[in-house]
């Protein structure tokens, strides 16, 4: 058992946190607000490949739901703003229960199948998972874990590929996404 366990522990390590997901009402206003607040000036939304039926899943129920995401970078921490809308979904639930706030820090991963499994040891499966297959070839894997009696904040774990390659969503790599016609920048 205490091999089974060191194995575990040795997938689940973490080394930063890349990302902060912060839920909203309202995707336009926030944009603005960390703008103006924390100089982000540059926000990327995805552009979806005509394909991509936006598979998402919550609590193992496949989505019919809005979900808008922009991506925006202070210094070298990723900030993502939500704004949803359509079926419960890990966002509203936490609008509901929370407000509008910090709702997961995100770990960019190369191997999300081999995190997922040793969590599924661990009993724990996700909330929700999703895909975002983009126009010009990235394709991102993602899946929120709840983290227990932390008012909400959940743990999510990120895996972007380019053209099968494993990738981190570096500021560089967003300007890469703009020219393949994965990502757009938002002007809000």
């Amino acid at each position: 058992m205490a091999e089974l366990d060191a194995a575990i522990s040795n997938v689940l390590k973490f080394k930063n946190v890349d990302q902060v997901g912060v839920v909203v009402h309202d995707i336009r206003d926030a944009v603005r607000n960390y703008r103006q607040k924390l100089g982000i000036r540059t926000w990327y939304r995805a552009v979806s490949a005509p394909d991509d039926d936006g598979s998402v899943f919550f609590r193992g129920q496949k989505l019919n739901s809005d979900i808008e995401f922009v991506l925006g970078y202070c210094g070298g921490l990723q900030f993502e703003l939500v704004q949803s809308s359509g079926d419960a979904n890990i966002y509203s639930e936490h609008l509901e229960k929370h407000g509008e706030g910090l709702h997961h820090v995100c770990f960019f991963v190369s191997d999300l199948e081999r995190k997922l499994a040793a969590y599924k040891k661990l009993g724990i499966e996700p909330v929700q998972t999703g895909r975002v297959k983009g126009k010009g070839g990235a394709i991102t894997h993602y899946a929120y874990l709840e983290s227990g009696k932390t008012n909400g904040l959940c743990i999510e774990m990120s895996e972007t590929r380019l053209y099968g390659l494993p990738t981190k969503m570096s500021p560089f790599m967003m300007k890469v996404g703009k020219l393949t016609g994965d990502l757009e920048v938002v002007d809000y």
